[in-house]
């Protein structure tokens, strides 16, 4: 069962360790890769702050409902002083 667990967990292990370090060695451009840690590190600021969720509801309004919107007024058009309206 451990040996199972380790085999399964071993690729993002070695993963995680490749993405510490490769920035830190100056392998891949620190600035365009940071490391996990910092990364991990910014993303916990954002999750104490509030904003990680702010943004993630700016962006999952982005992408659900706003396409989900413009099918329903194409499909519902609005009427405005009794002229059909396209929904814009």
């Amino acid at each position: 069962m451990a040996n199972n667990v380790f085999t399964r967990y071993l690729p993002l292990v070695l993963i995680a360790i490749l993405w510490e370090v490769a920035p830190r060695l100056h392998i891949v451009d620190p600035s365009e890769l940071p490391p996990l840690s910092a990364v991990s590190k910014a993303w916990l600021g954002l999750l104490v702050d509030g904003d990680l969720w702010t943004n993630v509801c700016l962006v999952l309004h982005q992408l659900v409902l706003r396409p989900w919107r413009r099918h329903h007024r194409r499909r519902h058009p609005r009427r405005v002083d009794g002229v059909v309206s396209g929904g814009r």
